[in-house]
């Protein structure tokens, strides 16, 4: 089992490569924000340069929801925590690994010894089509790089991530809010509703 475990770590940390995310929570608990039209079963069609994985959203609670990520044709499930949170009246998410579903077995991220990341960026939810936008890793390691930005970050290899952003919540917030509706800095994803 021990073996199986470090595989699906592996498998998990190449997945979720490549991206850059915060290490502390983004969304605050108190402006949590709840829309029932993001539960279902969603694909992604934009960008259109590779397969996409189907993506299931329910909700535990009526404040948070679970997004699993299903390969077609594969047992296992990747399975992310994720808020909704306005800023300014914008609406962002903030979502973080929490699990691997694989037939009959959950592993939480601790026991792969995953680092909760928090992914974030802005949300668009519509009835049958949902966008959101996600951190540039590319902008955002030369814009931190070249100094054109302040804020507090690491090297993320050890989490998945290119760049770990390693400040408080309020500084990952107003970067967020600063730059939400710049093209470079949050890239576009576009995703249908499965029926």
């Amino acid at each position: 089992m021990r073996g199986v475990r470090a595989l699906l770590l592996v498998f998990v940390t190449f997945l979720t490569g490549g991206c850059a995310a915060s290490l502390h929570p983004v969304a605050p608990e108190k402006d949590h924000v709840f829309d029932p039209n993001l539960l279902g079963t969603w694909k992604q069609i934009e960008p259109s340069d590779q397969d996409h994985p189907v993506i299931t959203v329910v909700s535990p609670d009526n404040d948070s929801y679970e997004a699993s990520f299903h390969d077609k044709g594969k047992a296992m499930a990747q399975v992310y925590a994720i808020h909704l949170f306005r800023l300014n009246g914008l609406l962002f998410y903030d979502g973080a690994f929490s699990r691997v579903a694989l037939r009959d077995e959950t592993i939480k991220a601790d026991e792969l010894n995953a680092y909760p990341v928090h992914a974030f960026g802005r949300i668009w939810i519509n009835k049958d089509e949902v966008r959101a936008n996600f951190l540039d890793e590319d902008w955002l390691e030369k814009a931190l790089k070249g100094k054109k930005l302040q804020l507090s970050y690491e090297d993320g290899a050890a989490s998945g991530t290119d760049i770990l952003l390693t400040g408080p919540s309020e500084e990952i917030r107003d970067f967020a809010q600063k730059y939400a509706d710049d093209k470079d800095v949050f890239k576009r994803a576009v995703f249908r509703r499965q029926k």
